[in-house]
């Protein structure tokens, strides 16, 4: 059974908003993983505040945004998916700690070319005790591991049918795709995917994302 960090101190009015919008979203979320998200939108707020790592926001708006936002691509994920995951242009960590956060037992790599956002991914991972994260300070292309068989996601740093097909090269038959539509209808991609989860955040246009499970096994 999971605990509570003894070093972590989440601020309550975070922990709650959170806790609220994961509910709103059908998100189960144990205390450890409020814990470590409430942490982690406080922390990116006193960043962002000297280092512009996501533009101007308030912790209104990390969490409805971007937290938010990172769950519910978890929500799409199936049990039966890669148990490793590569997040390219990871940003912040966004959605990739989130989901190492909600899927312990997942492995991902956060891959981000800006060094300022890797430093802070790299700070967040040891801040939260996530084992099972690790930053990477590059572009896909100078990926040194074997994605084969992964799962690949990647928020904004593609249009969502160039990601679809970069993603596919990138993890093979073998692996998963998630592609984040935002407000896009990309119909195309919709009719092709094996899950299509429409989403509506507390603030914002809905928005669609996709998972495009293994096409070979």
């Amino acid at each position: 059974m999971q605990t509570n960090l003894p070093s972590l101190d989440p601020r309550p009015a975070t922990r709650s908003r959170i806790h609220q919008g994961a509910q709103s979203l059908g998100v189960a979320l144990d205390e450890l993983a409020l814990d470590r998200l409430a942490v982690y939108a406080d922390e990116l707020v006193r960043w962002n505040s000297r280092i512009r790592l996501v533009g101007p926001a308030d912790i209104e708006t990390i969490v409805d945004d971007h937290v938010l936002d990172g769950l519910a691509v978890a929500r799409l994920i199936p049990e039966d998916a890669p148990t490793s995951w590569v997040d390219i242009g990871s940003g912040a960590g966004l959605p990739g700690l989130i989901l190492a956060t909600v899927f312990p037992a997942r492995h991902f790599d956060l891959v981000e070319p800006i060094h300022k956002k890797h430093a802070f991914m790299s700070h967040a991972i040891g801040l939260l005790q996530l084992a099972n994260a690790r930053s990477h300070n590059g572009r896909d292309e100078s990926i040194d591991f074997d994605t084969a068989g992964f799962g690949a996601v990647s928020r904004a740093t593609f249009a969502p049918d160039v990601w679809a097909r970069r993603a596919r090269d990138l993890v093979g038959p073998t692996g998963a795709v998630v592609v984040c539509l935002g407000a896009a209808a990309f119909a195309d991609l919709q009719a092709s995917a094996s899950r299509v989860d429409p989403v509506q955040l507390p603030r914002g246009a809905p928005r669609t994302n996709l998972y495009f499970a293994a096409q070979a096994t």
